[in-house]
């Protein structure tokens, strides 16, 4: 009899001990989950129970529910019947990835916006990249002085060429054609362009470090691009790569495999323009060369005119080439006045060359006082009954 109450003393001491320690884990669980939760991590228990609850925002208003701008983000997102995919990292940040038309995304932006307003939360576009033909825009929601809560990459794939527009029954007073040389050098040569909201063209150099990049932006603006392609220049102290530019007595296997390649770096380019060049539109042989594989690439030419000397335009017109060529530079690069005034005069000058003429080419680059001073003589321009066109709509033959 005593040894049975032993083992049953034995028995309850066991029971009581693993009950304390129950209580115990418990209690710790409970305090490890309320501090991730005031670190703002994902918690299983206490963000249930808190986010449930009405809070204030200082004000006498009571705010929105913690985790009701996350229901009506998600509600937003299957609105629109889109497949994405969500995950939630181990700060509680939600990572959402989408794939949509570029077309839906202009038109869900301003909806997430609203949203974002309405909960008192930041949206902030954090990045946009070209990569491989793919666009991807990733933004973040954050309350107001706090990280981000929700991180949204939305991919929009390779933008569809956008069709030109039909020309205008009505006759205008003047054609004016602007082309943006050297195009590739950095991201924000297309957005700039696109800025102005006019029709112009854009010379993109094939090996300049964002030419692929900013040819695919160009085309999802719908911004006619042409290949600013480099040609040898009568400086014989500059030292020239035959692999990227065409060089005096180039064969004509030679000229084909850049001018094809430069094709795959700007691949909705629709003509070409030289870059530099001097020596090349001066000499007869070599141009005759250029101008052959342009026809047998259906492109066009546009001749920059970087010397007096040139014979490309008029040799472009003999050989049925659809060709133009350039009136006026908006700035004075030899002497150095690259300034908004002189460009804005530039513009207002050839537009009036453009009435009397019918039509006219200006060539400009993308400096900061170039892209200003267009856009601060665009009015003007119209006002002299001037339209902008881009430069294909000027090609004679």
């Amino acid at each position: 009899m005593v040894a049975r109450k032993s083992r049953g003393r034995r028995g309850g001491n066991s029971l009581g001990y693993f009950m304390l320690f129950a209580v115990l884990a418990l209690g710790v669980v409970l305090v490890l989950e309320y501090l991730d939760y005031r670190r703002g991590r994902p918690t299983f228990i206490l963000s249930r129970v808190m986010d449930s609850r009405t809070e204030t925002d200082g004000t006498d208003r009571p705010s929105p529910r913690k985790g009701e701008f996350h229901r009506q983000l998600i509600k937003l997102m299957d609105s629109w019947n889109s497949h994405y995919s969500m995950i939630q990292d181990s700060r509680g940040r939600y990572h959402v990835k989408w794939k949509l038309k570029n077309s839906l995304r202009r038109k869900l932006v301003p909806e997430f916006e609203k949203l974002s307003r309405k909960y008192k939360r930041n949206w902030k576009t954090e990045e946009i990249q070209h990569l491989r033909g793919e666009h991807l825009y990733l933004y973040s929601i954050s309350p107001a002085g706090n990280d981000a809560t929700h991180l949204l990459l939305i991919t929009t794939g390779t933008p569809e060429p956008v069709p030109e527009p039909p020309p205008s029954k009505e006759e205008p007073r003047g054609r004016l054609a602007i082309i943006i040389d050297d195009i590739g050098f950095n991201e924000l040569g297309a957005m700039e362009l696109n800025s102005l909201g006019i029709p112009l063209t854009a010379a993109v150099i094939p090996h300049a470090p964002y030419a692929y990049d900013e040819a695919r932006q160009l085309n999802m603006y719908g911004i006619e691009q042409i290949i600013h392609l480099p040609m040898q220049s009568m400086n014989r102290e500059m030292k020239v790569d035959p692999a990227r530019f065409v060089v005096k007595g180039a064969d004509l296997s030679s000229i084909r495999r850049l001018v094809q390649r430069s094709r795959t770096l700007v691949p909705y380019a629709r003509g070409v323009n030289n870059h530099m060049g001097s020596l090349i539109t001066g000499d007869p042989q070599t141009m005759g060369r250029v101008l052959s594989v342009l026809r047998e690439e259906g492109l066009f030419f546009v001749d920059s005119r970087t010397t007096s000397t040139t014979v490309a335009y008029r040799m472009a017109r003999d050989m049925n080439v659809p060709a133009t060529q350039r009136d006026a530079f908006l700035e004075d690069i030899q002497n150095d006045n690259i300034t908004f005034n002189y460009t804005r005069k530039q513009v207002l000058k050839v537009a009036e060359l453009a009435r009397r003429k019918g039509h006219a080419v200006a060539i400009g680059h993308p400096y900061p006082t170039t892209i200003k001073a267009i856009r601060a003589a665009v009015g003007e321009v119209r006002a002299m009954g001037v339209r902008f066109v881009p430069v294909s709509r000027l090609l004679e033959k």
